[in-house]
């Protein structure tokens, strides 16, 4: 093996060597930085906000309740005083025809 060829070999691998160990760098800064991103979900997670979701679904339901339920007591309002009305034009009719008017 001529020195030339000696030395050409042994640069070759000198640069496998720096390019090896940028990649183990970059390597080892992606894995930082996904354990990072990871923490930060796990804060992001517990936000008061976050835990007050599984509370507003159940506040949503109960509105969704109580507006079907005030619907139906407002049927039902509807029908006391048709029979209210009916019941005082009745009245109004028997005390008419009792006047003889």
């Amino acid at each position: 093996m001529t020195p030339l060829h000696a030395a050409l070999v042994w640069l070759l691998v000198a640069v496998c060597v720096v390019t090896y160990g940028l990649v183990v760098v970059e390597i080892a800064r992606i894995v930082r930085a996904a354990l990072g991103l990871s923490k930060r979900v796990a804060r992001l997670s517990e936000l008061p906000m976050f835990a007050a979701l599984p509370k507003a679904r159940a506040d949503l339901g109960r509105l969704g309740n109580a507006a079907f339920e005030a619907q139906s007591q407002l049927a039902r309002a509807a029908w006391a005083v048709a029979r209210i009305r009916g019941t005082a034009h009745a009245i109004v009719g028997f005390a008419r025809s009792v006047r003889g008017a």
